[in-house]
């Protein structure tokens, strides 16, 4: 018979202030951020592009 390792919910030491795996958690000693400039958020995702449209002028119909 085997046992499976169990642990209690919320152990564990904090992460780092700057740990990669949280970007946007800076150290305190870092300059704030530019507003102005877009942030690298994994979390945001790329604006898709509409597709084309099929009756535009100079479109071939294939159908």
């Amino acid at each position: 018979m085997s046992q499976s390792m169990h642990r209690e919910p919320g152990g564990g030491d904090p992460p780092e202030p700057d740990d990669p795996a949280f970007p946007n958690n800076p150290p305190p000693d870092d300059p704030p951020l530019d507003p102005t400039r877009p942030r690298r958020d994994p979390d945001v995702i790329d604006p898709v592009q509409p597709p084309p449209n099929p009756r535009a002028p100079g479109t071939i119909d294939l159908a």
